[in-house]
């Protein structure tokens, strides 16, 4: 939840749930109980597509937290950093984790796992929490990235960490998987650093400034700060998120010269104030950002976050004769830390915090209900957006979202429930509009553990 405060946050484990009676245990796996509660079968979804569904939760800090308030309770095992697998089969398995420092401190994409499924990359924006650390600002910050063998659930295992020399707030994997982006900041400065990637390992680097990168492009004195990078779907393009400087920037990436490998592909685009996260869209053509509008300069979380509505910018990407292009802005509800993009490139599907985070302190002026709001693109005639529908409710700070393969599924966290002190997050299941003006069916509900963030779907 980068720049939500001043302060960033956390420390690491990584959970799989799997759908076995029982596992051999490996050094640093632990096996943790079910939650008590009835949980969505996966297997009653007509029509679902998905050979394994993947959340990343931050289990240092309760909501309250990002108002000043105490951490979770050190080394207590229900409130650990962890990714969680859910089985396609069985969503009752039994949960391994390994240890691995990750954080929420970022954008919801601190994790990405790889084309194939058999690799996990988490970032850390903030450094392994100590016994002594009692409040998010006493957290130090990260630098480290680990790559996670996944290929057997029942014995996942780390196999190679790096650090990097920024604070990291985001990864993709490219579609083939054999680059990893990586993108960050140090002293207010922004950083991408991109790795060759094959089984497991992280081969040669690339790192750049971003304000090296884009001199030759219009100057901004703000800071330049990347809150996001995204791979084109086919090619070796990435979209740099420069959220302070209300723009976004697209590289190309020459592995193949020996100098300026990354290079601006046409002009900074200005999309509105703090494009927080963004997605491509799977034809290539388009690229929609989720502006959040924060206000940097307040100092508190209740004059920083926008009260009444953020938007969404639709970029048609440019070639050889016309240049980027925003074509359309549309209104969405406050704070959209979540995107998504169904695998056909038709809908659009926001995940919208709202006061949720206020409601805590305040109750008695908000309330805690969240939205999800789903949009059609229209690529005839340039490009549009329109509501298609939207549904609210109650959690604190949903944040990541994403589609099943089949697009009929929309699945969205939310990090901890209406219990202040709760052990569990939810990931809720919604049936996705299939015309304009229709409702949006709640489903159901799968209980994860405390401060789930992310969600990603292969």
């Amino acid at each position: 939840m980068n720049q939500l405060y001043k302060a960033h946050f956390r420390f690491g484990t990584i959970f799989l749930m799997i759908g076995v009676i029982g596992c051999t245990r490996v050094s640093n796996v632990r096996s943790l109980k079910a939650p008590p509660k009835e949980d969505l079968n996966l297997k009653s979804l007509e029509g679902f597509q998905a050979d394994v569904v993947a959340v990343i939760s931050d289990g240092d800090v309760y909501a309250q937290s990002l108002l000043g308030n105490p951490l979770t309770p050190y080394g207590d095992m229900r409130f650990a950093d962890q990714i969680t697998m859910l089985n396609r089969e069985d969503t009752k398995g039994v949960k391994v984790s390994v240890a691995v420092s990750n954080s929420v401190a970022g954008p919801p994409e601190v994790f990405s796992i790889t084309p194939d499924g058999h690799f996990a990359v988490v970032v850390e924006t903030t450094g392994q929490r100590s016994v002594s650390s009692k409040k998010i600002s006493e957290l130090p910050r990260g630098s480290r990235i680990t790559i996670v063998n996944l290929r057997e659930l029942d014995r996942p295992r780390i196999v190679s960490e790096v650090n990097v020399g920024f604070r990291p707030q985001s990864v993709d994997i490219n579609h083939d998987g054999r680059w990893i982006a990586i993108g960050g900041d140090q002293e207010g400065k922004g950083f991408l650093q991109v790795f060759r990637f094959h089984d497991g390992e992280m081969k040669e680097s690339f790192i750049f400034s971003v304000d090296e990168t884009t001199e030759m492009l219009s100057k901004d004195s703000r800071p330049s700060e990347v809150s996001l990078v995204q791979w084109h779907p086919r090619e070796l393009i990435l979209c740099t998120h420069l959220f302070r400087q209300d723009r976004v920037v697209f590289f190309k990436f020459r592995p193949d010269l020996k100098s300026r490998t990354l290079q601006p592909w046409g002009k900074a685009v200005d999309v509105g104030p703090d494009p927080f996260v963004g997605r491509f869209f799977p034809s290539g053509r388009y690229y929609l950002t989720a502006n959040w509008g924060r206000n940097f300069e307040a100092e508190i979380v209740f004059d920083r976050l926008p009260k009444s509505f953020s938007e969404l910018a639709l970029i048609r990407l440019g070639d050889r004769s016309r240049p980027h292009e925003v074509v359309q802005k549309v209104k969405t509800a406050p704070s959209p830390e979540g995107i998504a993009v169904s695998t056909d490139g038709t809908t659009v599907a926001t995940v919208n915090m709202q006061n949720t985070l206020y409601s805590i302190a305040k109750p008695e002026v908000y309330n805690d209900l969240a939205k999800i709001s789903f949009y059609r693109l229209n690529e005839k005639q340039g490009g549009s957006l329109e509501v298609v529908g939207s549904t609210s409710f109650h959690g604190f700070l949903p944040e990541g979202g994403t589609f099943d393969r089949s697009g009929k599924y929309f699945f969205s966290t939310v990090f901890q429930d209406t219990a202040m002190n709760s052990e569990y997050g939810i990931l809720k299941v919604f049936r996705v509009p299939s015309f304009v003006d229709s409702d949006v069916e709640h489903i159901g509900d799968i209980r994860v553990p405390h401060g789930v963030h992310h969600v990603i779907i292969r």
